[in-house]
């Protein structure tokens, strides 16, 4: 797939893709390794299907592109799921199925975040277009970046969560953002669209969506938002998160990224893509020292001593 941006690219087509995206950012500044074999680059690598990844994926469809949720998604019919006739039914579909109450639960939540108060009232998911895919070449590297909802200036990302603890919801989210690291996320978005605009002259899309395109062009500063949203109760935040306002955080997913590049350019150079990303030992290095632990081991023995 050649560098260019697209709209009403599937899925599946978008992540094929073998570029570098901002989870491969993540999991590299981890560990190569861990990144090689959780990619499409490990031809035994299987996509993980979890519960709260389908459950995301549901949601983002009814809050962004509710329209064409029927060709994504299959509700099932209200029959059971034990029965001869659910079991022909299931395997003739090519669409993931869904229970029905899963998606009258999270259109209810959307409709509560839309009443008057709430996050969604505004509709500032509107006069734009979602899931748009940018590929690019960074420092040399195939890259590629999938913006949950695009609008004139606006780059917005979609979190749903499920809150695992008793705390504040604003302490929790701030929480998240900094342990997920959801700074280099938006970064490399923002990073994305100002290549694309800068260096892109038309988009792969309708009309419609070119016209977008060259107005987008024209736009000065993006803004960089989140939309959080709570699966299991109509409860939102918006946040924005800005070079202005976080320069320090904003400078350190930028240096995160340059690192992680960097990395993955190392080792495709050595390795390729086909052979696993194996990292080397350092033999030489096997000593635990008592520095290498954090202060807290040494507060416990100050108490028993």
């Amino acid at each position: 797939m050649k560098d260019g941006i697209y709209f009403n690219m599937p899925e599946k087509v978008y992540f094929e893709e073998k570029r570098l995206d901002a989870t491969g950012i993540k999991q590299i500044l981890e560990s190569p390794t861990a990144y090689w074999f959780n990619s499409n680059n490990n031809p035994l690598y299987e996509e993980k299907k979890s519960t709260a990844l389908i459950d995301g994926k549901i949601f983002h469809a009814l809050l962004l592109e509710p329209e064409n949720f029927k060709n994504k998604f299959k509700i099932a019919p209200e029959i059971s799921k034990n029965s001869k006739d659910y079991k022909i039914w299931s395997i003739a579909q090519e669409l993931p199925i869904v229970d029905k109450s899963r998606v009258k639960s999270f259109e209810l939540i959307i409709e509560y975040l839309k009443q008057p108060g709430q996050v969604l009232y505004n509709d500032f998911l509107k006069n734009g277009f979602p899931e748009v895919s940018i590929f690019w070449t960074y420092k040399g590297v195939s890259v590629k970046s999938r913006i949950d909802y695009l609008t004139l200036g606006r780059i917005i990302d979609v979190k749903t969560y499920i809150k695992i603890n008793s705390g504040n919801i604003d302490e929790y989210i701030k929480s998240y953002f900094y342990k997920y690291r959801i700074y280099i996320q938006m970064v490399f978005y923002y990073m994305a669209v100002e290549f694309a605009c800068q260096n892109f002259d038309k988009a792969e899309g309708t009309a419609r969506q070119n016209e977008f395109f060259r107005d987008l062009k024209e736009v000065k500063e993006y803004l960089t938002l989140l939309l959080f949203v709570n699966r299991e109760i109509p409860q939102a935040r918006v946040k924005t998160f800005t070079n202005n306002l976080c320069p320090d955080m904003w400078n350190l997913a930028r240096k995160q990224i340059d690192k992680a590049v960097d990395i993955y350019k190392n080792f495709k150079d050595r390795l390729g893509l086909s052979a696993a990303w194996l990292e080397p030992v350092e033999i030489e290095n096997i000593n635990f020292v008592d520095s290498d632990f954090p202060q807290s081991f040494k507060d416990i023995l100050e108490v028993l001593e």
